[in-house]
């Protein structure tokens, strides 16, 4: 007995050894080069009091590689990527109040609203980033019904949250690798940025109304704290991914209902951009000369939209909540 019980405590000890080692390993071999690396970073940048970022944007990968913030900031207006790829809107309705914990009010939002962001498209929630998140924070959205507990518990390993990647490598799948030496104000070029375009368009996919009930809900937030809110949609390489009317035209009516502006740059915005295969890595994505050059657009089209260079300048953002405040 006492024989089965020492080979039981070693054989746990010795376990638990391999999944720390594995957990390290993992963290030193896929997270420094890729994609969660950009999101730590962007986290460590949230997190920073002493940093303001009163002019955010959202959205999915599309805003992630889409928008170069130094295209649109200027003196008066520094503007933040806060883009994470595959982000749902219930991400964002979370997020949201990490965001004010940490740096108060927004004065500006531009909410990068893709046409499958009511599908099963998009599956990110923001317990998948739970590896990121100081000690604190983590402690109090362990206590908070409206996070996900085992998930979060899970998504605090490396190796877990990886676990992707990890298959990928082991399989010799590439992965893609980002320049993080070029990382500024959330935004990095998209990884083999010179232009592949084997990637199938995707499906209409399946609806997912609650995607549409957070993104409404968000909004409603957002006006009540007094942001002023642009929806934006990332020019897409239109002769591969085709044009999706219906879907945009809901997005419009939400918009519209609300009195917002839809910058579209898949349909009354469409431009040559859209039909230039060598501003695009596959269809969906830009890469690096064609964000500048889009970026430089939605820079000049921002400053069109009546009274908002006045409107972003003169709202201040509110002092972060400190500890205390909701999470």
């Amino acid at each position: 007995m006492k024989r089965f019980a020492f080979r039981s405590v070693a054989f746990g000890a010795s376990f638990l050894l391999v999944v720390a080692g594995l957990e390290a390993t993992t963290g030193l071999w896929l997270t420094a080069p890729i994609q969660s690396k950009v999101h730590d970073l962007k986290y460590r940048d949230l997190f920073d009091r002493t940093q303001r970022h009163p002019n955010i944007v959202l959205g999915t990968s599309h805003a992630v590689y889409g928008i170069a913030p130094e295209k649109l900031s200027a003196p008066d207006f520094p503007v933040y990527n806060f883009g994470y790829r595959n982000a749902t809107t219930l991400f964002y309705r979370k997020w949201y109040d990490v965001f004010t914990r940490y740096q108060g009010t927004p004065r500006t939002v531009i909410y990068c609203v893709d046409w499958f962001a009511f599908t099963d498209h998009t599956n990110r929630t923001l317990e998948s980033d739970a590896r990121h998140f100081p000690a604190d924070l983590f402690l109090d959205m362990l206590r908070d019904r409206r996070y996900v507990l085992h998930k979060l518990i899970a998504f605090r390993s490396t190796l877990f949250a990886d676990r992707g990647f990890v298959k990928g490598a082991l399989m010799g799948n590439p992965m893609g690798r980002h320049d993080l030496s070029r990382f500024a104000n959330g935004y990095v070029p998209y990884a083999n940025d010179a232009g592949a375009h084997q990637a199938k368009p995707w499906k209409p996919g399946k609806r997912v109304e609650s995607h549409r009930i957070d993104l409404e809900r968000t909004l409603d937030r957002f006006r009540q704290d007094g942001v002023r809110v642009v929806l934006v949609q990332i020019p897409e390489l239109l002769p591969v991914s085709g044009r999706h009317p219906a879907q945009n035209a809901e997005i419009a009516q939400i918009a519209a209902a609300r009195g917002l502006p839809f910058l579209n740059y898949n349909e009354e915005r469409r431009s040559a951009l859209n039909d230039d295969a060598s501003a695009f890595y596959d269809w969906g994505h830009l890469n690096d000369a064609g964000c500048q050059r889009f970026s430089a657009v939605l820079a000049r089209d921002l400053k069109a939209l009546p009274g908002f260079v006045s409107t972003s300048a003169a709202t201040r953002p509110q002092k972060p909540k400190g500890r205390g405040g909701r999470v």
